[in-house]
């Protein structure tokens, strides 16, 4: 989404939308051009109603997007066709043009997501703990800056890396998120979260 986000920041003026789960690289690219990046609640319909207010340009979800001017619903095709056009018009790899990007905005990173089926039993229990701020995960080397439990439990560490566990709002299962400077570290951090809430059977 962020090779997205860039390839339209030189056409319009654009004021992006992303839910809490996604990576910082939107807002360091939004705040390089001196546009404004919104987080919302994970899933496209809070996103959407979001857009029609008028607020927004560029919406992102999971595997999709969607514009103030398009359809009010995620659209993968679109994501994909503007990744083309881009691949196409800077005769780069998209591999080339994402490293290109982390290192223009000198913010490189990897995120990774998890899910684990859950039982109702399970979904108390984790919305039990993760209600109450107190006790959290311990990550060695790693300082909690910040915290936010507006939807879920997601925590933030120095350098704009940051680990989340949220339940899903559509099926019995519960999701992890993690964004850090490599895809090992990503792995690590979400390891100790998911022992920690037991989320591995």
């Amino acid at each position: 989404m962020s090779l997205v986000q860039l390839f339209l920041v030189v056409i319009v003026q654009v004021y992006t939308l992303i839910p809490f789960s996604f990576s910082n690289l939107a807002k360091k690219i939004a705040n390089a051009h001196n546009e404004q990046c919104y987080e919302a609640k994970v899933g496209f319909k809070c996103i959407g109603e979001i857009l029609k207010e008028g607020n927004s340009y560029m919406g992102a979800e999971s595997n999709g997007i969607s514009l103030a001017t398009h359809v009010s619903s995620k659209d993968g095709v679109l994501a994909c066709a503007l990744i083309i056009e881009a691949i196409i018009i800077s005769k780069c790899s998209f591999g080339e043009l994402l490293e290109d990007i982390q290192t223009r905005y000198n913010f490189k990173s990897s995120c990774i997501e998890r899910e684990y089926p859950i039982s109702s039993e399970k979904k108390a229990e984790i919305i039990n703990a993760i209600s109450n701020k107190n006790p959290l995960p311990s990550f060695e080397n790693l300082n909690i800056v910040d915290i936010f439990n507006q939807e879920g439990l997601k925590l933030i560490f120095e350098n704009d890396t940051w680990c989340m566990i949220r339940l899903s709002g559509t099926e019995p299962a519960v999701r992890t998120f993690a964004e850090m400077p490599t895809l090992e570290q990503a792995e690590e951090v979400l390891d100790i979260l998911e022992s920690f809430y037991n989320l591995k059977l």
